[in-house]
């Protein structure tokens, strides 16, 4: 789901346990830090295929379950470090 790189390895997190996604958050210097999503993967075993997910196809089949939703709904999220 985004272009951090991280894609291969939040996959095989999901391949090799039980998890059903994976996300990468990163902090980000800004007028204050802020927390965002970096990277994603969503494993949908419904809609498995063996080519690589790319953003639109991944957040696509996130839409389509309610886990997949609540995933694709954290990618939108940005926290201030301190708050909340």
């Amino acid at each position: 789901m985004g272009g951090g790189g991280y894609s291969e390895v939040l996959r095989s997190l999901c391949f090799n346990t039980v998890w059903k996604y994976a996300v990468f958050w990163k902090l980000k210097h800004r007028a204050r830090m802020v927390l965002t999503w970096e990277d994603a993967y969503y494993d949908n075993h419904e809609q498995h295929d063996s080519s690589p997910n790319n953003c639109s196809s991944t957040l696509d089949k996130m839409s389509h379950d309610p886990l997949g939703l609540a995933v694709a709904k954290m990618s939108y999220l940005v926290y201030s470090l301190g708050e909340g």
